[in-house]
């Protein structure tokens, strides 16, 4: 099952209650969400990196460029949090 699946699942009633990320409850639009306190609650990061000798230099720097300064609007649109560098 995939976390999507639970969330398909609290919204038919097929379930009373799931643990998900807070960006698939936001992006339903149809579920109520609780946050867990902190203190038992893991944050997950996912980095952004770039390789040392990419294929394609130009094109990887231009990429990171805009990941750089798009990205955190982008997730934020979604229900996520960024981080900055």
């Amino acid at each position: 099952m995939t976390v999507k699946q639970l969330v398909q699942w609290v919204e038919s009633g097929s379930v009373d209650a799931a643990i998900v990320w807070r960006a698939d409850a936001l992006q339903s639009g149809r579920v109520e969400t609780v946050e867990l306190p902190a203190d038992i609650n893991q944050i997950e990061r996912i980095p952004m990196c770039l390789m040392n000798t990419p294929a394609h230099p130009q094109e990887a720097a231009k990429f990171w460029s805009y990941l750089l300064e798009q990205a955190p609007i982008v997730f934020a649109r979604h229900g996520f949090h960024s981080i900055q560098p």
